[in-house]
């Protein structure tokens, strides 16, 4: 099962507009984790989210706020032995109707 995880989908090889470009698999998920900008420390820029889906490259998140494209930070997910520390870019920002931010990012 865990090798079917890690199996990337074929890439087509004309892909139509709007259609999914993701280069692995998402699971969804419902994970509380933190984002912190990267190179920062101090606890009061932590910004609490709420991990929906993660692939190999990347995440989808829910934020109270809008992160500007581009931007990095360390996600962090779990605690104790169970913790997951990576560094991410964000991709895309896009609003919700309840106010709140579906926020995409990537590994690097």
């Amino acid at each position: 099962m865990i090798v079917e995880l890690l199996k990337d989908p074929p890439a087509p090889a004309n892909l139509p507009a709007g259609a999914e470009r993701r280069r692995s698999r998402r699971h969804a998920v419902r994970v509380p984790a933190t984002l912190l900008p990267h190179g920062e420390t101090r606890a009061e820029f932590k910004l609490d989210v709420l991990m929906r889906d993660v692939s190999l490259h990347g995440a989808g998140l829910r934020c109270q706020a809008p992160l500007p494209a581009g931007e990095r930070y360390t996600l962090d997910i779990g605690a104790g032995p169970l913790n997951l520390h990576a560094r991410v870019r964000v991709v895309t920002s896009r609003q919700r109707r309840d106010g709140t931010w579906d926020v995409g990012v990537e590994f690097c």
